[in-house]
């Protein structure tokens, strides 16, 4: 502040500025020619109640180019010391907790920054040229099977990469990609005692690559459409960019280079060792947080995959440990990548060969290490109690019914989640309506498709403390009335036809099909549970979701937790 105070902006700054907002101008207008009924709603409920005018993507690239010539360097410059020079600058903080927040301090810590000299002018980093464009000559195709019911094409590279290409212009000017290193959890055994849910504290994209820190790499690719993010799976460690035709090339060598050459700078360990303790004060801040940590261990049996860390624990983690378990998860293992938007298939396909078919020859099948594949609830059927820092009056209360996964039998899971949503319906009822109790409620089904036998159905509710046992006698009353008299006709309709309307293969969007192609080349099951889900629901009967309930909704199976304040 204090710098743009007493110099404003350099050229090359607004230069930057200018060509980034020029980009995303071109980009708006492109996506724009697809609009959903709900965004179209939303702005004319926006245009009622906040008197907006609305205006199409070209009239907002027509206002651009009106201001864009008013922007020079001076001009900036003048508009900084009016804005940062005021008088009525206004402090805000937010808290749970109006008594620790010292609006003293706040005032005083902002005065001693607005009086800190500049420390001078600005150094501007040199754009780099982006550095990987070329990795090789790239595998050819050995294999390709259309497939007419999705309309999509499955490739195979002759270095072992599958390719699934789905055009789809649902969306205009929209490209997703999602590259799939088959393994993910089943890397890793339980016998070696390494957590995985450590990974949600780091962003692989803030360590860079290996010729870019991140800030050259944004700065560099500034005016391409492209995203990247890291996601760790049961199944797979995943990779995944959302970007534009122009920028489609741009978006897949960026994906290629994380996998090949990622940066694991310092900064992306320094930043996570500077921030612990204000993590896991988010960790331990709110009951849903807590609960979420400490039911996700718990609900495993503990298997230390899913276990978080103490705060102590991860001081103690060097960048090699880190390091160690992301390569492990992207390398020497089976690659698959699925676009789905809209592009010619001939375009995808040679991004793909330029990029990912130079990798090595990966495997056609993951090596499960000991013990990977099995996650097993908690035998113990003790109520546990976990504990947060937040507000007293706050807690969750958990009941989870005991199930199976997802794919031993997909015609069941469909059922269950009928069940599910009809069970959460009638607990929001039967606490709103009938008790006059406004409680945050939710159920819903857990249905692994990695981890044989493991699956639940969990009712949760944000309540006041002194209620959980009005909860849990809620809960119990509903799965026994479910048992003993059975669900509506009207009830299964009202689950179920949003569910076919959501899933019918018609009307998915970009999103959807990489969810759905993902491994299901070649795997009968996935098919069976994926594809034309929308007409297998409409085959479901009230005496389905009724022998479904009467199979798992067994009041002496339950697990039982809750999430309080933790008092002094």
């Amino acid at each position: 502040m204090n710098r743009l105070k007493a110099e404003g902006v350099t050229a090359g700054e607004l230069a930057e500025f200018i060509a980034v907002s020029d980009a995303q101008m071109e980009n708006l207008v492109r996506t724009h020619k697809t609009r959903f009924g709900f965004d179209i709603a939303e702005d004319i409920l926006s245009g009622l109640i906040y008197d907006n005018v609305f205006e199409t993507a070209t009239q907002l690239r027509a206002d651009w180019a009106r201001v864009k010539p008013a922007l020079t360097v001076a001009g900036v410059k003048a508009k900084a010391g009016i804005i940062f020079n005021s008088d009525n600058i206004l402090l805000s903080r937010e808290g749970e907790d109006k008594a620790v927040l010292d609006e003293t301090a706040l005032v005083a810590a902002f005065a001693e920054a607005e009086a800190t000299p500049d420390a001078g002018p600005a150094v501007e980093a040199a754009s780099l040229a982006w550095p990987y464009t070329q990795f090789g000559p790239g595998s050819r195709v050995e294999q390709k099977t259309r497939d007419d019911t999705l309309s999509y094409t499955h490739y195979v590279l002759e270095n072992g990469v599958r390719v699934n290409i789905r055009p789809n212009s649902l969306v205009k000017n929209q490209i997703l990609v999602k590259v799939r290193f088959e393994g993910g959890y089943l890397l890793f055994s339980p016998q070696e005692q390494i957590s995985l849910a450590q990974l949600a504290f780091y962003d692989l994209q803030s360590g860079g690559l290996g010729k870019m820190s991140q800030s050259q790499l944004g700065k560099t690719l500034s005016t391409r459409s492209v995203t990247f993010d890291y996601d760790l799976e049961d199944d797979a460690a995943v990779m995944t960019g959302d970007t534009t035709r122009d920028s489609f090339a741009t978006q897949m060598q960026l994906l290629m280079a994380y996998t090949v050459d990622p940066g694991f700078r310092p900064e992306m360990f320094e930043n996570v060792r500077g921030l612990l303790g204000s993590m896991y004060q988010q960790v331990r801040g709110t009951p849903g947080m807590a609960m979420g940590f400490a039911s996700s261990a718990w609900l495993s049996g503990n298997d230390p995959r899913y276990v978080l860390p103490d705060e102590a624990q991860m001081q103690q983690r060097t960048p090699r440990d880190i390091e160690a378990i992301i390569r492990r998860t992207i390398t020497g293992v089976p690659v698959e990548i699925t676009i789905a938007g809209d592009i010619r298939e001939e375009a995808a396909l040679e991004q793909v060969r330029r990029t990912f078919g130079n990798l090595p020859k990966v495997p056609d099948k993951v090596t499960v290490a000991p013990g990977a594949d099995k996650v097993r609830l908690p035998a113990d059927r003790t109520p546990q109690v976990f504990h947060h820092e937040g507000r007293p009056d706050q807690s969750i209360s958990l009941v989870v019914f005991p199930t199976t996964d997802a794919l031993a039998n997909p015609a069941d899971t469909r059922g269950m989640r009928i069940l599910a949503e009809i069970f959460n319906a009638r607990l929001e009822e039967d606490l709103r309506q009938r008790q006059g109790l406004t409680y945050d409620t939710y159920v819903g089904l857990t249905a692994s498709e990695t981890m044989k036998g493991y699956g639940y159905i969990a009712a949760q509710g944000t309540i006041p403390p002194d209620k959980d046992a009005i909860f849990y006698d809620t809960v119990l009353k509903i799965a026994a009335d479910i048992v003993g008299k059975g669900v509506t006709a009207a009830e299964l309709e009202r689950a179920r036809n949003p569910m076919i309307q959501y899933l019918n293969d018609d009307t998915k969007n970009n999103e959807d099909w990489y969810r759905t192609l993902g491994g299901l080349f070649g795997n009968p099951v996935l098919w069976d549970y994926r594809v034309s889900e929308f007409r297998k629901y409409t085959s479901i009967t009230q005496g389905d979701i009724n022998t479904l309930a009467r199979r798992w909704l067994k009041p002496e199976a339950v697990l039982r937790a809750r999430a309080v304040r933790e008092e002094p």
